[in-house]
């Protein structure tokens, strides 16, 4: 965490830390302490919790004109928790007996007390946009700090400077000047989680700056149209799949408007396999076909049979010598292609017979596909 001076604060007054300290007055560098369970909820490490009037931008607006700004958004610290990276010198006497003290910083009473009077005036978040997914911001928000000090050499002995109880502190400005990142939706692939109902997730970059927020000119961005089904997206690539066919980021060579690498491909078939005896025969099909129709037909061949009697099934004339030559030829059998029907819509099969679960499911052989174009 990067340390963060408090500076404005007025001196520290004489005998503070004890009868005869000296006045001090400097910087003391500090770093975040995770704020984990509080009153407003679990925040884990975080060390600064902020509220804000409302989100600078709508996430399906459109960009405006470069850099496309938004009025100023109030903001407000509601919790603090830092402590110092190195110990303060305390001296008495002008300079004599130095002793180090630690310090731990929070909020003042005065923000937690239910006052709107005692708290300090509101911040303000001036944000920018610079490309469709978010931008930078600048802030000022204004702390009243209550500063813990504690005796290295004996932690039990504590000193405590409510600046917003004490007179003469006034609230400490904490200006960011350089401008920080800022995005509406968080990429999966940095591993980062946020506030699902907000559009404003401060101190993230996009790894990849999109500057075409409209591909296919409908008024709102181009993730909200997929979100909202009014535009597919089947290789998930947060790009309309129009898009992906009129920029030439896709094929589509068989002309169905479905990118090709989203349509099924046709798998190979096994070889025939002859058997000579009855048995039955089960079809499991898995097209692996998300948000595309398709309708299965079934159909069944059988093999080549001898003239004769008996007449058998065969591979080749041979089959049809043996035992007994002269028993005929082998020749296609006259019921070769014949159609079973189609592959019904599957359902659940359980009855009072047969208990399943949620895993069994059926289909069944009918005249015509429950999918037609």
């Amino acid at each position: 965490m990067e340390t963060v001076p408090i500076r404005g604060v007025a001196r520290i007054p004489a005998d503070f830390f004890g009868a005869g300290s000296d006045p001090f007055v400097g910087s003391i560098p500090l770093a975040g302490v995770p704020l984990g369970v509080t009153a407003q909820g679990d925040f884990g490490n975080s060390d600064t919790l902020i509220s804000r009037s409302a989100d600078p931008f709508d996430r399906c607006e459109l960009l405006g004109p470069f850099p496309y700004g938004a009025p100023s958004v109030d903001i407000q610290i509601l919790d603090l928790s830092l402590a110092s990276t190195t110990s303060l010198t305390v001296t008495y006497d002008n300079g004599q007996d130095p002793e180090e003290w630690n310090v731990t910083v929070d909020l003042s009473a005065v923000h937690t007390d239910g006052v709107p009077e005692n708290d300090p005036p509101l911040g303000y978040l001036d944000a920018i946009r610079t490309y469709c997914n978010g931008g930078t911001y600048t802030s000022l928000l204004y702390v009243l700090p209550r500063c813990t000090f504690i005796k290295v050499s004996d932690p039990g002995v504590t000193r405590i400077l409510d600046t917003g109880l004490t007179g003469g502190y006034d609230p400490v400005p904490l200006n960011q000047i350089d401008p920080a990142p800022w995005v509406m939706d968080i990429d999966s692939d940095l591993g980062l989680t946020g506030d699902p109902c907000s559009d404003f997730h401060a101190g993230i970059t996009d790894p990849v700056e999109i500057y075409n927020c409209d591909c296919n000119a409908t008024g709102q961005r181009d993730i909200c149209d997929i979100e909202d089904a009014a535009s597919l997206d089947c290789n998930a690539n947060q790009v309309p799949d129009e898009c992906d066919l009129s920029e030439g980021t896709s094929s589509d060579n068989n002309a169905n408007d479905v990118p090709d690498e989203c349509d099924m491909g046709i798998p190979e078939l096994p070889g025939a396999v002859e058997h000579q005896a009855r048995k039955n025969r089960y079809i499991s099909i898995d097209p692996n076909n998300d948000l595309i129709d398709v309708a299965l037909r079934v159909e069944l061949t059988s093999m080549k049979r001898c003239t004769g009697n008996p007449a058998r099934a065969c591979r080749d004339t041979s089959d049809c010598q043996n035992p007994t030559p002269g028993q005929g030829l082998c020749v296609e059998h006259a019921h070769v292609g014949s159609v079973l029907g189609w592959v019904q819509e599957p359902f659940q099969g359980c009855s009072p017979a047969h208990a399943c679960d949620s895993t069994d499911w059926f289909t069944g052989i009918g005249p015509e596909p429950w999918y037609q174009d």
